[in-house]
């Protein structure tokens, strides 16, 4: 038996096994030396006291050992190093999810608009009237530029950028234009009222040593000329000589401002004008004296108007519950402060609200004086206990208070 096991014959199994394959080209060949199959390795002779089932095991291929893989002989490396070299290697393709997309074209339309409104706006607003117009219009561009940056925000957005920028700078151009303007009109207004002042002093340094007229037609203009200019400023800019000095208005001056006089009177020295207002409530009466140059000048003066401090009931529809004991009952104060004097929200509690209630500037050339004078009247009552006319006149208080000065009857 072993002579025909180192012949390469393998006998049979006398177990009954699968027989061993009888050439060995069969067998896999290992790649490695090392991975050679134990079976082709020698095998030591069997002594003669081994079993037979250690001879079968012998004769069973045995399993490839598992060892380690030699290195790679740096040959291998030199040879991969000069095919790169020889054959460069491609690049790897990149995923084209992880690509970023190229950027979309920009949205023109409202980035342009808002260039056109804003480019006009700029021109308008300095050359046309009313600027702050277009202060307006250039706002309304700005918010152009603001709304297409945003729809272009996940696009290109260079023209709404610009456009945005563009917007605020004429915006706030708009505004100067505006500021500009006004500082304009404002400077050509005052230059305009210098003029005017100074052409008035010139005409009255012409009109001195001038007599004014003593005929009193002179004074009093047409119906179709007459037009009522006075307010509560413009009566308290006036000059009230008084009685005692030289230093009041004088009448040309007065006609010039105001126009000449819806009726006149003189009588000897004493020149008296009086204005005419819109209703019967509103009135001016003007005093001037004549001076030893034959000029007249404003000694004193009256301005009456509508209260719109009191309420007032309509005429026909007060019905009187004045008595001559009601009246005399009412305390009068001090003639120019109204100390002491009765309250007028006590008076309209009892009495009620009266039919007229005017205001009453004055001056006699010791600066202006203000009065409150109301007025209760009813003629259609048939009790004779009741007053059908009652006049009470106040002066208005720090407090806003208002204090009897003057009764009507006594």
């Amino acid at each position: 038996m072993a002579e025909e096991f180192n012949n390469g014959n393998t006998p049979e199994n006398p177990a009954g096994g699968a027989p061993e394959p009888e050439n060995q080209a069969d067998q896999p060949q290992a790649q490695n030396p090392a991975e050679q199959p134990v079976s082709e390795q020698p095998v030591p002779e069997q002594s003669a006291g081994e079993p037979a089932a250690y001879q079968e095991a012998q004769s069973q291929p045995q399993a490839p050992v598992n060892t380690p893989e030699p290195a790679v002989p740096q040959q291998t490396d030199v040879q991969q190093g000069q095919m790169n070299f020889e054959q460069p290697t491609v690049p790897p393709t990149v995923n084209p999810a992880f690509q970023s997309a190229p950027a979309r074209k920009e949205l023109i339309v409202l980035p342009i608009i808002s260039f056109v409104v804003s480019v006009i706006t700029l021109i308008l607003a300095w050359l046309a009237p009313l600027p702050i117009i277009y202060v307006i219009i250039a706002f309304l561009a700005l918010i152009y530029a603001v709304v297409s940056l945003i729809v272009n925000l996940k696009r290109k957005k260079v023209l709404s950028i610009i456009a945005l920028v563009l917007a605020a700078v004429v915006f706030l151009a708009s505004g100067a234009a505006v500021f500009v303007r006004q500082s304009g009109d404002e400077q050509v207004k005052t230059e305009k009222h210098e003029k005017k002042d100074d052409k008035e002093d010139t005409d009255d340094e012409e009109d001195e040593g001038e007599e004014d007229s003593t005929d009193v037609q002179d004074y009093i203009a047409d119906s179709s000329d007459y037009e009522y200019k006075w307010t509560e400023s413009k009566f308290e800019d006036l000059e009230f000589a008084g009685y005692s000095n030289n230093d009041g208005s004088k009448v040309k001056s007065v006609l010039k401002k105001f126009g000449k006089a819806s009726d006149a009177t003189i009588n000897g020295d004493a020149l008296t004008l009086r204005y005419k207002g819109n209703t019967d409530d509103e009135r001016v009466r003007l005093s001037f004296r004549k001076q030893y140059d034959g000029t007249f000048i404003l000694s004193s003066g009256s301005l009456y108007f509508n209260s719109s401090k009191v309420k007032t009931s309509e005429r026909g529809s007060y019905k009187s519950n004045w008595t001559k004991a009601d009246v005399d009952a009412l305390t009068v104060g001090d003639r120019e402060t109204g100390s002491g004097g009765a309250k007028l929200d006590d008076i309209i509690k009892k009495h009620g609200n009266p039919v007229e209630a005017r205001e009453v500037i004055e001056s006699y050339g010791r600066g202006i004086e203000k009065s409150l004078r109301i007025l209760y009247s009813d003629y259609s009552s048939s009790d004779d206990s009741k007053l059908s006319y009652v006049s009470l006149e106040f002066v208005e208080q720090s407090n806003g208070d208002y204090l009897l000065t003057y009764k009507y009857p006594k």
